[in-house]
């Protein structure tokens, strides 16, 4: 089974790996992204940083100077959805095809949420239907992170 750990930034990501690993863990860099992975029996693993919010939303360049865009045509458009890190989108891509599980291991809070999510989206226009599950804790302490 191969389980994907996305972390909200390098440190966690490092921190969490170094835990469950049990100081194992293997640093990779690739195409611009570092990542670590370690293996745990059966179970191989990568832990992912991400880099804060990985995903912006604007309106489209046409609604974008509002002196000249009626309003009530603003409210009724869709705003696009933009890659921040085209690199770490690609290796989010690269990594989901061969992944069993994803595990948002990011900040157990609204932010982290949202910042999970949207890798996780990522993920799943790859790999629809993948299991997902959420990491909870509130601590980087050992205890914490292997409950």
């Amino acid at each position: 089974m191969r389980r994907l750990l996305l972390a909200e930034k390098f440190s966690a990501a490092l921190r969490l790996a170094s835990i469950l690993s049990e100081g194992t863990a293997k640093k990779v860099r690739a195409d611009g992204v570092s990542y670590f992975t370690f293996s745990s029996g059966a179970l191989d693993v990568v832990v992912l940083p991400l880099a804060g919010h990985i995903v912006e939303l604007d309106y489209p360049e046409t609604h974008r100077d509002w002196k000249e865009v009626d309003l009530d045509g603003l409210v009724d458009t869709e705003p696009e959805r933009r890659e921040t890190s085209r690199a770490l989108h690609d290796a989010l891509r690269a990594i989901a095809p061969t992944v069993d599980e994803v595990v948002l291991a990011t900040d157990y809070d609204r932010e982290g949420e949202l910042i999970g999510v949207e890798a996780l989206e990522t993920v799943t226009s790859v790999r629809p239907g993948v299991r997902v599950q959420r990491a909870r804790f509130s601590a980087m302490t050992p205890w914490e992170i292997r409950r």
